[in-house]
């Protein structure tokens, strides 16, 4: 009974022994991988940001809808503004047709009942005036979670990638492999290291917030604190517009509208609009198929058209196209940044899409390689071309720009010892002159040619490109390329148009083209046997 006894206490004393054993060999283990900067949850080692991923998610969600929320109201208020406008407009039609019978009435009676209406819908306008006015000062005054957005999806996605990037480095580390072999020896469970189930389904999620933060930064072109940006309009027209949170609407000058297809008539509803000098104007209220800016699409955008009686008058990207979007300008950095309401961004047609090549088939059917955010596109070179710039908007030249319908670098990135400049239209069509650098943004005559590179804005145009002293514009219409004084000629470029004055003008060859974008490319030689035939001789 003894020795029965003391045998049960062995096997007891054997069996913690044992556990002991294991015990002392699954703590180093679990030492191992906690110097590796892993964490047990549950069943797996998790990095830090993997175990804290639910905080982290949640503030993330939280700054999101505090950014949307605030959109939305701010685009309520806008609607609001918009049916003030709207109810602004039926009176107005009213009036007219008021006012009309009034001049026409005899009777004393009837003359009063229409005088009384006359002065009904007169107040109502002059409320709803006040009552936009209202709501333009609550719509400033609405508060903006961008920062905090931007800030914490840059937070977490930095956290995302580099705990991907260290899980990829563990799963191939042979002290880790080691030491989670030793864990999973004998019973207890098994254990696995991360990531977590909810990182890898949290991950497309962030990776679109990221997307998102990052395709919202647009280059603004500040000067004197008033920003501009590029805008398309109707999808063909690029024109730099001055962003105006301020504005209820998008704003275009006469001219602007005429380019845009837009042509204001007689049964188009009027409204008063007040400009920034304080000055109350009658607008023609209009709708854009589409306005752009960046990858933002937004279509059938309300707009005000100037009269054709107000030179000079500003083009407004206004309310009425920003409702649809989160934004904050940023003068310093001169960035626009962009978020959709709801953090979508509505894709391209495919036909606008930049091309990811950089060896177009068709001459100008790309842009040029993506450029990453806050850098400049990566200059492009073509068969020893560098090219300086390819666009319809002569505004770009010497400018930093990647867009889908628009390429450009600064100046300065061509080849110190370029000695030719080749412009190019849609066609494939070109002319070569000798041309060095320095002359690059200068005005140089030849004897037979000359090149204008100031970019000069006159005449409701900017001036660019090749002029050539045998093709003199006399025609109404023909398009000044040159910028001289007492002697002025056509040839390749953009210029205004001669004896109209209203629009951005192209040319070819001497001739009046539509609206073209042309490529200006430069390079230090030598020339091809076929390229030395397009230099003019002097």
């Amino acid at each position: 009974m003894v020795l029965r006894r003391l045998a049960g206490g062995a096997v007891v004393l054997l069996v913690a022994w044992a556990a002991c054993v294991r015990a002392q060999e699954k703590a180093p283990a679990d030492a191992v991988l906690r110097d590796k900067g892993l964490t047990r949850v549950g069943g797996t080692y998790l990095l830090e940001a993997d175990a804290k991923l639910p905080e982290l998610m949640r503030r993330l969600r939280q700054v999101r809808k505090r950014v949307d929320d605030d959109a939305a109201k701010r685009a309520e208020i806008a609607k609001d503004i918009q049916k003030a406008l709207d109810a602004e407009v039926g009176w107005d039609r009213e009036m007219r047709d008021v006012d009309e019978k009034l001049s026409k009435a005899k009777d004393p009676v009837k003359h009063n009942q229409l005088a009384g209406q006359h002065n009904v819908l007169l107040s109502k306008m002059r409320e709803a005036e006040r009552y936009i006015d209202q709501r333009q000062k609550e719509l400033s005054k609405m508060p903006d979670a961008w920062d905090d957005w931007v800030q914490v999806v840059l937070e977490v996605s930095d956290k995302f990638q580099a705990a991907s990037r260290r899980y990829e480095e563990l799963a191939a580390d042979d002290a880790v492999k080691g030491a989670t072999a030793r864990l999973n020896e004998g019973a207890g469970g098994k254990v696995r290291l991360g990531p977590s189930g909810q990182f890898t389904q949290e991950q497309p999620y962030v990776r679109k917030q990221r997307e998102l933060v990052d395709a919202g930064s647009i280059k603004l072109v500040v000067m004197g604190g008033v920003a501009q940006v590029n805008v398309t309009l109707n999808g063909t027209l690029s024109v730099p517009m001055l962003l105006d949170s301020g504005a209820s609407s998008v704003f275009l000058s006469w001219e602007v509208a005429q380019q845009a297809g837009l042509r204001p008539g007689p049964k188009d509803p009027v409204v008063k609009a007040a400009i920034a000098s304080g000055k109350s104007i009658e607008a023609c209220l209009m709708t854009l198929r589409s306005v752009r800016v960046g990858p933002f699409v937004a279509e059938d955008v309300a707009c005000l058209v100037a009269p054709a009686s107000m030179k000079d008058a500003p083009n407004l990207l206004g309310g009425s196209y920003l409702r649809n979007y989160v934004y904050r300008m940023d003068l310093t950095r001169g960035e626009l940044h962009m978020s959709p309401i709801g953090g979508k961004i509505q894709e391209l047609p495919a036909a606008t899409m930049p091309a990811a090549t950089t060896a177009p088939a068709s001459p100008l059917a790309t842009t040029g390689p993506a450029a990453e955010k806050g850098s400049e596109p990566e200059v492009l070179v073509e068969k020893g071309w560098t090219i300086l710039f390819r666009s319809a908007d002569p505004t770009h030249w010497n400018t930093a720009v990647r867009e889908a319908d628009a390429y450009a670098v600064p100046l300065e990135k061509a080849p110190a010892d370029m000695a030719y400049l080749r412009m190019r239209n849609a066609d494939g069509d070109y002319v070569i002159i000798p041309l060095k650098r320095d002359e690059l943004q200068k005005h140089v005559g030849r004897h037979t040619y000359g090149w204008e590179g100031r970019n000069i804005a006159m005449h409701k145009a900017h001036h660019l490109g090749i002029y050539v002293k045998s093709m003199p514009r006399k025609a109404k219409g023909s398009i000044d390329v040159s910028q001289v004084t007492n002697a002025s000629w056509t040839g390749y470029g953009f210029g205004n148009r001669v004896r109209m004055d209203d629009r951005q003008g192209y040319a070819w060859e001497g001739k009046p083209a539509g609206h073209s974008v042309f490529e200006i490319a430069v390079t230090a030689g030598p020339l091809t046997e076929e390229e030395r035939k397009r230099v003019p001789g002097d």
